[in-house]
């Protein structure tokens, strides 16, 4: 099937049936993007669409950022597998 873009399950939020994770964007802001999931393995999660290689998530903290934020970012890319 190719590769396949992974990143840590703790990355997603959910609202009302919708998934989405927080993407650095320009000047280190954060944008809020609609993702649809894959399967799981274990502590990752297979992004079907939303996302693409070299974005860059908000990973830890997800919960209390905003659109618009300015984030601080360690390297933690999607990463394919």
């Amino acid at each position: 099937e190719g590769k396949q873009l992974v990143i840590p399950y703790k990355a997603v939020s959910e609202q009302l049936g919708a998934y989405s994770v927080y993407v650095v964007g320009d000047s280190s802001k954060a944008e809020q993007r609609l993702v649809k999931l894959g399967s799981v393995v274990g502590d990752r999660v297979v992004i079907k669409d939303g996302l693409k290689k070299g974005d860059v998530i908000v990973s830890e903290g997800g919960q209390n950022v905003r659109p618009g934020a300015v984030v601080q970012s360690t390297p933690n890319a999607a990463t394919t597998n």
